[in-house]
């Protein structure tokens, strides 16, 4: 006995049990590829966001030890009066208007 199934909106044909229920495996096997290539997709996607999220706070973390290297640098170490180590007064002060790049 034949079944009928719709292969287009316009066009009918008839195929036998075997063929319909094989085609039924195959849709479900596509549909399960389908749902794990999405669920693959979502984790690479959340994946990125995170390793996003962690090279802001890593640039948060390289500025703010930038910042304070140069302070400690520049700013406060050049005003310390340590005896075994001369020099460090010729340094001079900052000059604030000049900018690292």
């Amino acid at each position: 006995r034949a079944q009928s199934l719709f292969v287009d909106g316009n066009s009918q044909r008839m195929i036998c049990p075997k063929e319909f229920q094989k085609l039924r495996r195959e849709n479900l096997s596509l549909r399960k590829e389908r749902d794990g290539a999405i669920a693959s997709a979502k984790a690479i996607h959340r994946q990125q966001n995170e390793l996003y999220d962690s090279f802001k706070l890593l640039r948060e973390k390289y500025d703010d030890l930038k910042a304070e290297l140069g302070y400690i640098m520049w700013e406060y170490i050049p005003t310390q009066q340590v005896d075994d180590i001369s020099g460090l007064a010729e340094l001079g002060r900052t000059n604030h208007a000049v900018f690292e790049t």
